[in-house]
């Protein structure tokens, strides 16, 4: 039973956004080499990789500041990753309705996304805030007392 259960977590990994990172930042990265042998190993099958939370909401930070991605474009290309074969997202749901959120809005940034989603998905769909700015999502109530 032991040696089952470290072969099953050996084909799997969290990936950090630097690897990421590395990967969409293309040739002149130098660590694209790198993150793209990861990748083939993915798309090979030999590696699962699972993407959590927080290193999404790194990467559209990243994504805008470092690769210069509108958020649109952050959004969309974040959003194809989560559907990856090899990828696994445990809040995927989450995940893609706050991409969407922070795609089309412009001054919600994806902390504040990613809270309002989880808050619509899981509920209860209320967040206790004082930023006016999640008013403007339908469904979500905004408590600020």
């Amino acid at each position: 039973m032991r040696g089952r259960r470290a072969a099953s977590t050996q084909d799997r990994a969290y990936v950090d956004t630097n690897v990421i990172v590395a990967l969409f930042a293309g040739e002149g990265h130098a660590l694209h080499e790198q993150a793209l042998g990861l990748f083939r190993r993915v798309a090979e099958g030999q590696l699962r990789l699972i993407l959590t939370p927080i290193v999404v909401a790194e990467l559209t930070y990243v994504a805008e500041s470092l690769l210069g991605w509108t958020r649109r474009q952050a959004a969309a290309h974040l959003g194809h990753l989560l559907e990856a074969d090899g990828i696994e997202a445990p809040e995927a749901a989450t995940l893609r309705r706050a991409l969407e959120m922070y795609g089309r809005r412009r001054r919600l940034d994806f902390a504040d996304s990613y809270l309002a989603a989880v808050a619509l998905e899981d509920g209860p769909a209320r967040v206790a805030s004082l930023d006016a700015d999640l008013d403007r999502i339908d469904g979500l109530v905004r408590v600020t007392r």
